[in-house]
Order: C-alpha cells, then structure tokens, then sequence
C-alpha cells in the first residue's frame, strides 16, 4: 500500500497505529461532546426545574387568593339575600302608604326610587369587590417576587411585613364591604302621614316620601363614600406601598440560581 504523502509503500505495523490513533481520537470526540450535551442537558433541567417550581408557587398563590375570592362572593350572596328579603318585606309593609297616593304616575315613580337605591348600593358594592380580587392578585405576585428575592440571599423582612399590613387591610376591607351589603334603605313608615283625597294632603304624603328618599339617598352616597375613600382605599394604598418596598430591595428583578438549593427554597 502506497503512503499517500510521498507515494511510497507502507508498512502493516504503520497501517494498523494509524487506525488505533483514529480510534483513539474518535473515541476522544464522542466521549467530549457526550459530555458537553450531557452538561447542557443537566443546565436546561436545572433550570426548567426551577421555573417549573417558580410557576407552581405562583399558582399555588393565585389559588389562594381565589379560594378567598370565592368565599368573599359566597358571602355577600347570603347577606345581600337577606338585605333583598327585608326590603321586599319592608315594601309590602310600606305599599299601603304607597296606594294613599292617588296619581299613579308619582306613585310609580316612588316605588322606581325604591329599587334604585338598592340597585346603586349592588352595583358600588360589586365595584369593590372586583377591586379587592385584583389588589390580592397583585399582592400575590409582590409575594411571589419577594420570595425569589430571598432566594437570591436578600433580606425581605420589611417587605414581608408591608405582605402582612397590606392582607390585613384587603380583609378589612373585604369585611366593610359585606357589612354595606347588608345595609337597607328603606322609608320610615311610622313617619308617613295617613292621607285624604284632598290636594293638600296629597302633597304632604308626597312630600314627605320626598323627604325621606333625600335623606335615604344622602346616607346612601355618604356610606359608599366613605367605604371607598376608607377601607378600600387603606386596602390599595397598602398594596402600593408594599410594591415600593419591594422595589428599593437591590437586583429585585433577577432570578435566583438555577441549583438544588434555590429549588428547595422556594418550595
């Protein structure tokens, strides 16, 4: 066999090192990139571990602030069907007062005013409470943040007390909210004057229920607004100012390692 640098015959003995050499070297390469790719594998495990963890406890949060949610709604169904029972016994109560009226058209109108205080007092309470779900949702994530935080080697204390302060002031509020579904705003009937058909008696039933739905209407308003610029507003305030702690901590966006021990913290 022809050496195919200097065209000269080679020997068996050259032949077969040559072989063994290429053997070696290939044994060498596999060996490197088996390896290499079983680092890379170990590495892209590591870290979907972490991530998968990370993710879970994310959820396993948010959870929790929907089982919160769920028994928050179960209930204001009760008390606001309790508060929806009274009024309609209140209103049967009331509708003989109401039938004292002979023009129909004021004595429909009436009645209306009635069903729209209740309605406002719905609609305003219901606005809280979707408030409130969406605070503990973003305190859910602040949570979550803080705990990788601490996976990182960073102190959370204050923020994990700013945590507490601001659960504190959703359940609060949560509680203020239920207590002003259970509120009614109904007429005084021991104050509506027994009414003859005549049209000066006629005016002053009329306008005392007028003055009574003013006064009712204006209780209404102060309750909701008070409510809203009160617990609600101690509920959101807390969350913000949870969220500014949290950001003053060093590196707070980064995520921690990707290794046995980072995993087994943030469990």
């Amino acid at each position: 066999m022809l050496d195919s640098r200097n065209g000269c015959p080679t020997s068996a003995g050259t032949q077969t090192s040559n072989g063994v050499n290429i053997i070696k070297n290939t044994a060498k390469y596999i060996f490197a990139a088996g390896a290499t790719g079983f680092l890379l594998f170990f590495v892209t495990f590591a870290y979907a571990q972490t991530f998968i963890v990370q993710t879970s406890r994310l959820h396993q949060l948010e959870l929790e602030a929907q089982s919160r949610s769920r028994q928050m709604n179960l209930q204001v169904q009760e008390r606001r069907a309790r508060a929806k029972a009274q009024n309609e016994q209140m209103l049967d109560d009331l509708q003989q007062n109401i039938n004292q009226i002979i023009n129909h058209e004021k004595r429909d109108t009436l009645e209306k005013i009635i069903n729209e205080m209740e309605h406002i007092n719905l609609v305003w309470t219901n606005h809280f409470i979707r408030v409130l779900t969406q605070l503990d949702n973003a305190l859910q994530k602040i949570k979550s943040r803080s705990e990788k935080v601490s996976a990182n080697g960073q102190k959370i204390s204050q923020t994990t007390a700013a945590i507490k302060k601001a659960e504190t002031a959703i359940a609060a509020a949560r509680t203020a909210v239920a207590n002003q579904v259970s509120e009614t705003y109904m007429v005084d009937i021991t104050k509506i004057p027994q009414a003859a058909p005549t049209k000066s008696s006629q005016n002053n039933l009329v306008g005392e229920f007028r003055f009574q739905f003013k006064t009712l209407r204006n209780k209404l308003f102060s309750d909701l607004t008070l409510l809203r610029d009160g617990a609600v507003k101690d509920a959101r305030t807390a969350v913000q100012d949870t969220l500014q702690v949290l950001l003053q901590i060093p590196n707070v966006n980064k995520e921690p390692a990707a290794n046995s021990g980072t995993v087994g913290d943030l469990k």
